[in-house]
């Protein structure tokens, strides 16, 4: 339990962290080894269902759990979030996992039933949970303490670096490739952290793009926005604008840009495809060569469709649905999934 305790009692407290209200996007986190998890509020907490997430040492975590923080023994109510900053920013102290989590290494494997996390401690502020995880904790700060209670064990955990070791930051992605090439190795896991994170953020910088496109007014077309080429750190994004919709084109040039923890390389191209102007009605069309490694078998793909279908109101099912072209085979996927915001 000393080291199963304190790292799903960090994923624990990343998943109650989380970020919510933005969307379909906002419902998941990246196990950054391998796997993800996929979260929702509830009355109490937060229900999270674990999909083969890799949280280090070998330890990975599959089932689903509610994280709590309110309820008995606990805060009287849950409040909009974890963290509270009226009048001074402050965390819950404690936390509880409740449900049925089948946690496994190598030649064992436990199953966490309730875990309970007390005198947890956020540093100072401008501190990250995890660096480039996305996880602040508002005007608080980082992970120092906690004091873990699984299976009748009390395992105190003072490490402030203990998130970083479960959560790895995108420099140690290169360390920690999975080998592979062909979309038949993929698990169910990884087949979800690409169609739910993977090229959902393809999509989101698309949605980005198309945000600055200006509306119609009177009647009258706007002039088209003049493309454009977008300098990074690990390569270039060459943008262009449909003339008539506005939705924008992007021909990417990448060499291992880090996206929420997985590694994109290559030239390919990604746009909408549909007919209209609403961005949100249309399918995500990838083509070309695009090599994703990091938190997943390294996978080179000739091309992808991927589209989203919401709730009105943004809460309720969505359905995530494309497919994946390798340069043998293919990978369908047809999922629905519960989002809140």
């Amino acid at each position: 339990m000393e080291v199963v305790g304190p790292r799903v009692g960090i994923a624990a407290v990343a998943v109650a962290l989380g970020h919510q209200g933005g969307g379909f996007f906002d419902n998941f986190l990246p196990c950054t080894r391998r796997g993800l998890i996929h979260y929702v509020n509830s009355e109490l907490g937060r229900r999270a269902t674990f999909h083969g997430c890799d949280l280090g040492d070998g330890v990975v975590v599959d089932g689903a759990a509610e994280v709590r923080w309110a309820g008995p023994g606990l805060r009287l109510e849950r409040g909009e979030s974890f963290c509270s900053f009226i009048p001074d920013p402050v965390c819950a102290a404690s936390l509880e996992l409740i449900g049925s989590l089948a946690v496994t290494g190598e030649g064992w494997s436990v199953r966490v039933e309730r875990l309970r996390i007390d005198d947890l401690v956020i540093g100072p502020a401008g501190t990250p949970f995890v660096p480039d995880m996305g996880i602040w904790t508002g005007g608080s700060g980082g992970f120092e303490s906690m004091v873990v209670r699984l299976a009748g064990e009390t395992i105190e955990a003072s490490d402030p670096a203990l998130p970083t070791r479960v959560f790895p930051p995108g420099g140690a992605l290169e360390e920690i490739a999975i080998p592979g090439r062909g979309v038949d190795g993929l698990t169910a896991a990884d087949v979800h952290r690409l169609a739910w994170l993977g090229l959902a953020d393809l999509a989101r910088i698309l949605l980005d793009e198309a945000s600055d496109f200006p509306t119609r007014r009177g009647g009258s077309d706007p002039p088209p926005r003049a493309p454009y080429v977008e300098e990074l750190s690990c390569g270039t994004m060459a943008v262009s604008f449909e003339p008539d919709t506005g939705r924008p084109v992007i021909e990417a040039d990448f060499r291992g840009c880090d996206i929420h923890g997985l590694l994109y390389s290559g030239l390919f191209r990604f746009r909408w495809q549909a007919s209209g102007s609403e961005p949100r009605a249309a399918e995500l069309v990838v083509e070309g060569s695009l090599e994703i490694s990091g938190g997943v078998p390294t996978v080179l793909l000739r091309g992808a469709r991927w589209s989203v279908e919401t709730p009105a109101d943004l809460a309720g099912t969505a359905r995530v649905s494309g497919e994946m072209v390798g340069e043998a085979g293919r990978v369908v996927f047809d999922d629905r999934l519960e989002v809140d915001d």
